[in-house]
């Protein structure tokens, strides 16, 4: 895990355009299982880790605090 953030936070930088450019939680966990699968390409928005199909964050359905130390 502090690898994948030490890289993640290296190519985000300040862009924060995209959900995970903000590191936003449900996105860098998202990014976080691509990473240890081995996939290629950043998970950028729009995947979620959900209980049931409709409840991917609409932006108002509340937030989660994952403090990421620089």
């Amino acid at each position: 895990m502090q690898n994948y953030i030490k890289e993640l936070k290296q190519e985000v930088g300040s862009k924060e355009f995209d959900p995970l450019d903000r590191l936003e939680p449900g996105t860098v966990m998202v990014d976080f299982i691509r990473y240890l699968t081995g996939g290629k390409d950043r998970v950028t928005a729009s995947l979620y880790l959900t209980c049931k199909e409709n409840e991917g964050d609409n932006s108002d359905n509340g937030h989660h605090d994952i403090i990421l130390k620089k």
